[in-house]
């Protein structure tokens, strides 16, 4: 596995790929879907050209691109139900760089009809996996560890539809304060 980027070098190319996403938008006059995949497959050229951006990067690029176009709010069914939408995106309580044994507490709010189902999961670097037992707006990591790096994202669903919230990394290294 090639070594990750530092977290602002992800910042700022996550940044680019938004621009370029969103001059698709503006210069292009096309829907926010056919931007995203004209600017994702540039950047996937680019990745292959490179071959320096890991695959982290390319979730959080993917999930960010997909969260910003998709649009928040609540829209209801003729039955009266609704897809869940984001009410409180997601937050963490330590942000950057953490040293290990920390606590750390990540929160989202999400609503819809009927109450969606709710749950906690990690992009290590191979897509979003569950975290078992995460199945609340909170979801608190008791002791940091090194292995829990990674994005974190809040996944709802309901019979109306799906949604997650803005992925965050969470970064864990050895050390002291």
């Amino acid at each position: 596995m090639r070594p990750l980027q530092k977290p602002n070098q992800v910042l700022k190319d996550a940044e680019k790929f938004m621009a370029l996403e969103e001059s698709y938008l503006e210069r292009d006059n096309v829907s926010p879907e056919e931007a995203r995949a004209w600017a994702l497959e540039r950047w996937r050229k680019k990745i292959a050209f490179n071959r320096i951006i890991p695959e982290l990067f390319i979730g959080l690029v993917l999930v960010a691109a997909v969260v910003v176009f998709a649009g928040v709010g609540e829209a209801q069914n003729k039955d009266g139900s609704s897809g869940p939408y984001i009410v409180k995106d997601t937050e963490n309580d330590s942000p950057g760089t953490n040293i290990v044994t920390r606590i750390v507490t990540l929160t989202a709010e999400v609503g819809g009809e009927p109450a969606p189902a709710l749950q906690w999961k990690v992009d290590k670097g191979s897509g979003f996996e569950d975290i078992a037992g995460a199945t609340n707006p909170i979801y608190r990591i008791g002791n940091a560890q090194v292995v829990d790096s990674g994005l974190y994202a809040l996944f709802a669903t309901n019979s109306a539809g799906a949604i997650q919230t803005t992925p965050v990394p969470l970064i864990v290294t050895e050390g002291e304060d």
